[in-house]
């Protein structure tokens, strides 16, 4: 299969990258084989023709099913070889084709499973209440993707696994068109905070994504676990949207690539304080003083901090401590259907237990 037979984006790369990888499999073996021999070693389909001046050894699988055939010519020694020779070399070559395939074909059942996905057009959903903590009031949500599975493994896997074959970007595109169908069945002014990568981002698929949808009731969530390329590319194909009212926020703060050159970079709405610095924030110094450098940093740019995965009242209580009026976890409320978010303005019951 060739490049340009691959159709719409990221649609067909993943039967291209592994069309190329077997070919370059079989060069690699074979080059070896010719060095090996002083022959020339060249991989045929199976069922070629014969070639009369050459000697031809099938190649099998180990369960006896061709695979294809090695021929071994272009040197006027190569008839010197023992025939035994050339079957051991097809044989260890067989073995090591063999390997490669078992694990291509582990690799093709991680694309079927997202090609799957991307088939049946849709992601089931789950909503977490985004909380003002000094009014005790819902202003927001953010959309989880939840996969049925098989395998049952959270969303970051289901995303990671779609990058490795190729298929990242169209699964990416697919969750956020699915966000976007939740917002006419969400109350203003609530908003809706969807997860972006910085590659997504900064591609003008998303422009096309988010066209006609009212952006003022939009958050773009950009994780900090992935390093930007290119900030100032980033800047400008987002520009125009966060000038019709798009908010932008940087995700996981505190855990990944340098926080505060992220944050200046970006210059967000939004600084959303990861988990982990989150957890027991009430009992470690060091957490409140990082804690407190981000808000102070985040303030200073005129930003906004929420709290990520808030599950105890003592950290709520921290949080609120040093100046953090926004936050979402467990203690809060769990990722839930659409429908059983609470309206603008309802208070939130608050649990002072962290969830087991």
């Amino acid at each position: 299969m060739a490049w340009e037979d691959a159709e719409g984006p990221g649609a067909d790369v993943a039967a291209v990258l592994e069309a190329t990888e077997r070919r370059a499999a079989v060069a690699r073996l074979c080059a070896l084989a010719s060095q090996a021999l002083g022959a020339e070693v060249i991989y045929l389909p199976a069922g070629s023709s014969p070639d009369p001046d050459s000697i031809d050894v099938v190649l099998h699988r180990p369960e006896g099913a061709d695979i294809g055939v090695l021929r071994f010519t272009g040197q006027p020694d190569c008839d010197e070889h023992p025939a035994q020779l050339y079957k051991l070399v097809t044989k260890l070559l067989s073995e090591q084709l063999g390997w490669w395939e078992r694990t291509q074909g582990a690799w093709r059942i991680r694309v079927e499973r997202i090609r799957a996905v991307l088939a049946a057009g849709s992601i089931p959903l789950a909503f977490q209440p985004i909380v003002d903590l000094t009014e005790e009031s819902v202003v927001g949500v953010e959309v989880l993707a939840r996969f049925a599975g098989p395998p049952l493994r959270g969303p970051d896997r289901w995303f990671a696994e779609a990058n490795t074959v190729g298929l990242g970007v169209d699964l990416e595109i697919l969750s956020i068109r699915e966000a976007l169908t939740a917002l006419p069945d969400l109350a203003p002014p609530l908003y809706l905070s969807v997860n972006v990568s910085p590659m997504v981002a900064a591609s003008p698929l998303l422009t096309d994504v988010l066209a006609g949808a009212p952006l003022e009731r939009l958050v773009l969530e950009i994780t900090e676990h992935e390093r930007v390329a290119d900030y100032d590319a980033l800047n400008r194909q987002l520009a125009p949207l966060r000038q019709e009212g798009l908010r932008l926020a940087v995700d996981d703060a505190g855990s990944g690539f340098a926080s505060f050159r992220h944050v200046l970079k970006l210059s967000p709405d939004i600084v959303k304080l990861d988990t982990s610095l989150v957890h027991e924030i009430d009992s470690d110094s060091l957490l409140r003083a990082l804690g407190y450098t981000l808000t102070a940093f985040a303030s200073a740019l005129g930003a906004q901090v929420v709290a990520e995965g808030v599950e105890t009242q003592r950290e709520m209580d921290a949080l609120r401590f040093l100046g953090v009026r926004f936050a979402q976890g467990y203690l809060l409320g769990r990722p839930v259907d659409l429908g059983e978010i609470p309206a603008a303005g309802h208070r939130t019951a608050v649990s002072p237990t962290r969830p087991g």
